[in-house]
């Protein structure tokens, strides 16, 4: 059975950096209209693009678990 990846966003730690770099680098992901960015979709993201939102997050508040 192969395991999902859910990633997550911790709102505590979340400070929203140069207007979400997260959202810069996977706008399909996330979902801007509340105080901080919400994960929304997904299914598109490959590994390579996981680890570009992890390594970007200056605040490390982007994790992935996996299911």
């Amino acid at each position: 059975m192969k395991m999902s990846k859910k990633i997550v966003v911790d709102k505590e730690l979340c400070k929203g950096h140069d207007n979400g770099r997260c959202v810069q680098i996977a706008p399909e992901v996330f979902d801007t209209r509340g105080e901080y960015p919400k994960v929304v979709d997904t299914e598109e993201l490959d590994d390579e693009k996981i680890q570009r939102l992890i390594k970007n997050c200056p605040s490390e508040a982007i994790k992935v678990i996996e299911e």
